[in-house]
Formats: structure tokens, C-alpha cells, sequence
């Protein structure tokens, strides 16, 4: 895959992140105003941003019971969104078998990890410290609804400052 194929997808993974924020918000205003609330399963924080998929958060409430949801530190992926890794692992060497063999510090210097450093970023900005409303993707395969980063989730709401 191109250079600029690469990042023509990351920026389409860019634009999903920022327009679900950005939803999410005009959906709190507009709950605020007497309209309804989002729906969502969970209420949490924002705690730490592992990469441009992925977010580390402490869940202190669970408004509806789910199968593996509970209050306290979890790791979560974002549905839908499929950003370069942070560090070389076996998906990003799935993903681009060009990496097969390249050490960490050689995978550091490719444009993979420059694209997945800026959608790092980005989440950083947007996501950090924030509470958040968490609707379980329930199409998502793995252990459990948030369990070890193996299932999606999408984040309905955003509480702004």
C-alpha cells in the first residue's frame, strides 16, 4: 500500500474520530435543552490514550448491566476505527508484512508510525481527562464488551469541560 494511500485512510480514521466527537456533543447540547440523552451503558473518564484506537478509562458508573462490564480501570477500542500501532506488534506486522523481520527503532522511522503518532495525538486532544458515555458495540467480537482491548465500543457522548 502507497504512502498515500496509507494516508488518505488514516485521515478518513481521523474525520470518523472527530465527527463521532463532534456528534456526540450536539447530542449532549441538544439532551441539555430537554431533548432526550444519549443512550449509553456506561459513564466514564478518560484516563489514558494508547494510540489513535484505543483508550484507556476508569468506568465509575454502569447505567445498564452487560455481560463484563463493571466500575474501575478498563481498556476500550473505538468502533469502526483501525489506526496504525504505536509500537511494532504482531498487527501491525499482519497488517504490512513489509515490517517482518524491522526492529523498533527502524519501525519508528517508517510513515506507519509517523500516521499512527498523529491519530495519537489527535484522540489525545480531543479525548483527554473528558467523561465519557460508552454504548457497547454489540456486534464487537473478543472476551467481553470492554475487557483487554478486544472489543469495540463507541463513545455516544462527551461531557465539554
Amino acid at each position: 500500500m502507497s504512502g498515500k494511500t496509507i494516508g488518505t485512510l488514516i485521515l478518513i480514521a481521523v474525520i470518523g474520530v472527530a465527527g463521532g466527537v463532534a456528534t456526540a456533543y450536539f447530542l449532549r447540547s441538544s439532551s441539555e435543552g430537554g431533548g432526550n440523552a444519549p443512550n449509553y451503558e456506561a459513564v466514564a473518564t478518560v484516563s489514558r490514550v494508547d494510540d489513535g484506537d484505543t483508550i484507556g478509562v476508569n468506568i465509575t458508573e454502569v447505567t445498564v448491566l452487560h455481560d463484563g462490564v463493571s466500575e474501575g480501570e478498563d481498556t476500550i477500542r473505538f468502533a469502526g476505527i483501525d489506526t496504525e500501532e504505536t509500537g511494532l506488534n504482531s498487527h501491525a506486522t499482519y497488517l504490512h508484512s513489509e515490517l517482518e523481520g524491522v526492529s523498533e527503532s527502524e519501525y519508528k522511522q517508517t510513515e506507519y508510525y509517523q500516521h499512527a503518532m498523529s491519530a495519537k495525538s489527535l484522540v489525545e486532544n480531543l479525548c483527554s481527562g473528558l467523561t465519557v458515555y460508552l454504548d457497547i458495540d454489540d456486534q464487537a467480537e473478543g472476551h467481553g464488551p470492554y475487557h483487554n482491548s478486544t472489543v469495540a465500543i463507541s463513545t455516544v457522548g462527551i461531557t465539554m469541560g
